[in-house]
């Protein structure tokens, strides 16, 4: 369920479900090579990649899924298919972003590599109050979707007094170091304010996944996690009234964490894979809320939907299956908009008796 093996003629890898990206960045980096995937190193791939995956190389190849060249799937009846574009296909279509267990026990993938240069990675922090970071965050936002494919962009925001709002943001570039460095200088331009600390730094690619998440990574906390998609960049006005109501829960530590999309995720149609965000999403949002053993969290998690309610009017409607909300209402439409009653079908076809049933899964067709 782990195994990895790298063809280098064509550059292809093949992978057990269970692999983590960790390993997968560096087998492919002994080749100068890399694979677009997510900066948690230590996510296994099967979930990862049916269900879309993005990462800091998404704006340059597109998501994880999009890499995939073939599934090797043990179905409800015992039996094992491939799927690809030509064999199965239809299954291939839904496991593309519809999720790893939804059909059928996934055993290996086939994805395609991508040869990257060193990466370069502006890195800026601080701490500042709402008024002042709205202004510099709606800057990030339109610098990022005005550049070109080869930049990424990470933003994370957290609660840490009754008056300010601590950032981290992350601009990547794949390839040359100037595309970084000027986004940035662009950025503090149109904001009229400079992140309190910056550092630049160059390296190959396994080095800044390193840098971004180490592979060795232990979590000691539990998490509530929640996603959405926006439909577009805010002005100062909309993420001040965000950032004060983030203020206002302090003492609850919420936080979240966006995501530049666009690029070559955009590239195809909503309806090309089951991933439906392609087109109407520019960013995606993951809020967060660190839980607690020694006492009840109910307020904390009441906190995170509060956060996650001042971003509403401004979001798709839809979520990321890879970042699973049990109680979101309409989840499945979701994680999945108009490409659900195909995955219905695919799923009655496959799975007729609905052995791969749980919380989250999609229904079998009528």
């Amino acid at each position: 369920m782990n195994k990895i093996v790298f063809d280098e003629k064509r550059q292809r890898l093949t992978v057990g479900p269970g692999t983590r990206i960790g390993t997968v960045n560096a087998v492919t980096s002994n080749y100068g090579m890399a694979l677009p995937a997510g900066y948690c190193q230590t996510v296994a791939m099967g979930g990862h990649v049916c269900g879309g995956g993005i990462g800091i190389l998404s704006r340059s190849f597109g998501l994880t899924c999009d890499q995939l060249l073939q599934v090797k799937i043990m179905t409800a009846d015992g039996s094992f298919a491939v799927a690809n574009n030509e064999t199965n296909s239809d299954l291939f279509w839904a496991l593309r972003g519809g999720g790893a267990s939804n059909f059928g026990i996934v055993t290996e993938l086939v994805l395609q590599t991508h040869r990257v240069s060193d990466l370069t990675v502006v890195r800026l922090s601080g701490r500042h109050q709402p008024h002042q970071l709205a202004q510099w965050i709606s800057a990030w936002q339109k610098v990022a979707l005005r550049s070109p494919k080869e930049l990424g962009f990470q933003l994370y925001c957290s609660n840490v007094d009754g008056e300010n709002i601590e950032i981290l943001a992350r601009i990547i570039s794949n390839g040359a170091k100037n595309l970084a460095v000027d986004a940035e200088r662009m950025v503090s331009k149109i904001a009229g304010l400079s992140v309190s600390y910056s550092s630049t730094y160059t390296g190959s690619f396994l080095e800044v996944a390193d840098m971004l998440w180490p592979r060795d990574y232990v979590g000691s906390d539990y998490l509530d996690i929640r996603s959405d998609f926006l439909a577009h960049a805010l002005s100062p006005t909309e993420w001040y009234d965000i950032l004060i109501s983030m203020v206002k829960d302090w003492r609850k530590r919420v936080s979240f964490s966006m995501e530049a999309l666009g690029g070559n995720i955009d590239r195809i149609s909503n309806e090309e894979t089951a991933f439906a965000h392609r087109t109407t999403a520019k960013f995606i949002l993951q809020y967060t809320s660190r839980l607690r053993q020694d006492e009840p969290n109910t307020a904390r998690i009441q906190a995170v939907k509060r956060l996650q309610s001042s971003f509403t009017p401004y979001t798709t409607g839809g979520a990321y299956y890879n970042y699973p909300e049990r109680d979101r209402a309409n989840g499945l439409t979701a994680y999945w908009g108009d490409n659900l009653p195909r995955l219905t079908q695919i799923k009655k076809k496959y799975d007729p008796e609905n052995a791969f049933n749980h919380a989250l899964s999609i229904p079998v067709g009528k």
